[in-house]
């Protein structure tokens, strides 16, 4: 039985495969679980690349898991889509010492975890309770789902044919492993550990708490839960002191979660007289508008391109992840997030570099990669060819390149959020003078810049000068209904406040999403 020596950062471990087996189920079957895969192995997403190492003399050759038979002992190395942080940033998210839950006595030491479960990316956040309350570290790394599908819809049809178990035990163990991680490298005892705060999309949700959300994937969008209680930790195999608990933050709808009451809760925007949006560049594509006297909100089928998930090159916020892409007379200028050589395109990355192509005109009004012979002489370089179909290199050496597929995706993104804030902003009868403040939230959102989102398409010119990055809004009104019992109250008060507008049923949709479908001139 061939013999597979894995190297992961600086880790190395040796799992076994029957001949002919397929390598990347090798590799999730023994639990390594940091490789990206979103189109079921078929080879399409092209996200499984590993590097396999041949010999001290020879190069590696940089493979596709998914399509990789084992014959023979290998040698892999795997980049962790993971990373530990010190003290996450928490935006607007004010804490209250009113704890939602009791302390033993003689307790002198209490923390706390707040989860975001994001289609894409799973973020845990531990607390001191006794202290502030205050961050200690921050982790995040790839939902293990995604080898379920890239989109809720896509994990709803594996669990309508699966069951919706295999799922569920993922997400918790996944989670679990994570809190594991946080205890030990921060050197914080298990029965120290007294309750846990989780949002996310309803989608998400539903899955942690065991749920079946089949009704949610088809109309008129039923729910098992809209949720806002309490259950105890060992009832999802969470690690915990005894009477540890878990609190899911309440959802709106089907597709409007607990991550958007929680971002709704972090910006404050519920409480003043100012008329604020929040909008979630995620794969739902969530939008609220609103004040203390009205708000509603809505979802967009955007897909997960703006989180790398269906990009070539896409990547989480991980070393070597493109954050920012520059004009700088005639050259491009990459940000690089820790690593001075770059693997891919993060979320932020994507939207400055789709925006920079398009102020070249090198890339058309209907998203079409312009032919060579149209091309300004000093980009000609940009324009190429990998595997028959139009790329546009952003490097000199064409490793780093995006798709006419990785831009259609990008397209289709932008035209469903960009339609849905339109249609959100008609249905409140607002135009530009009458909205305050927009918030940009997203696991992202922190770095993403609104110029880019103006040039795209992605929000109208006239909100650019109000665009203001939230960051993770979801992980910080998490963290304040982790440490507030007043927190908790106000989420619930969200709930029935924001009304909900279902975009299938609103025709104005759908004649604005073709009209996004376009891009401005350059």
């Amino acid at each position: 039985m061939p013999s597979i020596q894995v190297e992961i950062g600086k880790e190395t471990r040796f799992i076994e495969a029957a001949e002919g087996s397929n390598l990347l189920t090798a590799l999730l079957a023994d639990g390594i679980d940091d490789i990206p895969s979103t189109c079921g192995g078929r080879g399409t997403c092209k996200k499984c690349k590993v590097e396999l190492l041949p010999g001290a003399s020879a190069e590696p050759e940089v493979v596709l898991a998914c399509q990789t038979r084992v014959t023979q002992n290998l040698t892999v190395r795997i980049l962790p889509e993971r990373g530990m942080e010190i003290n996450a940033d928490l935006g607007n998210a004010q804490f209250g010492n009113d704890l939602p839950f009791e302390l033993p006595a003689e307790t002198r030491q209490a923390y706390g975890i707040a989860v975001d479960i994001g289609t894409t990316t799973v973020v845990a956040m531990l607390f001191d309770l006794m202290e502030g309350p205050r961050s200690l570290a921050v982790f995040r790394e790839r939902n293990l789902e995604k080898q379920f599908g890239a989109d809720v819809i896509s994990r709803i049809d594996y669990s309508n044919h699966h069951g919706v178990a295999l799922v569920t035990d993922l997400i918790r163990k996944q989670i679990a492993m994570m809190v594991r991680q946080l205890l030990r490298e921060n050197h914080v005892a298990v029965q120290d550990l007294y309750g846990y705060s989780i949002a996310g999309n309803t989608v998400m949700q539903h899955y942690m708490a065991g749920f079946d959300p089949q009704g949610i994937g088809v109309a008129p969008f039923k729910v098992q839960s809209l949720f806002g209680e309490v259950w105890q930790a060992r009832d999802f195999g969470l690690p915990g002191a005894d009477g540890c608990t878990v609190y899911f933050l309440p959802a709106i709808a089907g597709y409007v979660g607990g991550d958007i009451t929680g971002g709704i809760l972090a910006t404050g925007m519920q409480e003043g007289e100012s008329m604020a949006a929040l909008l979630d560049i995620g794969t739902n594509g969530e939008i609220v508008i609103g004040n203390s006297s009205r708000m509603s909100s809505c979802a967009t089928a955007a897909g997960p391109a703006f989180e790398g998930a269906e990009i070539e090159q896409g990547l989480p916020i991980v070393p070597g992840a493109i954050t920012h892409v520059d004009l700088a007379g005639d050259r491009l200028e990459l940000e690089i997030y820790q690593s001075k050589t770059p693997i891919g395109f993060c979320g932020s990355g994507l939207i400055d570099a789709l925006s920079v192509v398009l102020e070249l005109g090198m890339v058309e009004e209907s998203g079409r990669i312009i032919d060579p012979a149209d091309s300004p002489p000093e980009w000609a370089w940009m324009l190429g060819e990998r595997e028959g179909s139009p790329v546009l290199w952003f490097t000199a050496d064409e490793s780093i390149y995006l798709t006419q597929k990785d831009i259609r995706q990008l397209q289709l993104a932008k035209a469903a959020i960009a339609a849905g804030f339109k249609t959100l902003l008609e249905f409140l009868k607002l135009d530009a003078d009458g909205l305050d403040i927009l918030y940009l939230a997203g696991g992202f959102g922190s770095k993403v810049r609104s110029s880019s989102l103006v040039r795209i398409g992605l929000i109208p010119p006239e909100f650019g000068s109000k665009a203001q990055a939230a960051g993770n809004t979801a992980l910080q009104g998490a963290a304040m209904a982790l440490t507030s019992n007043a927190a908790r109250r106000r989420l619930a008060e969200i709930r029935e406040h924001c009304s909900y507008i279902e975009l299938s049923n609103t025709p104005e949709f759908v004649e604005h999403y073709l009209e996004e479908m376009f891009f401005s001139k350059p």
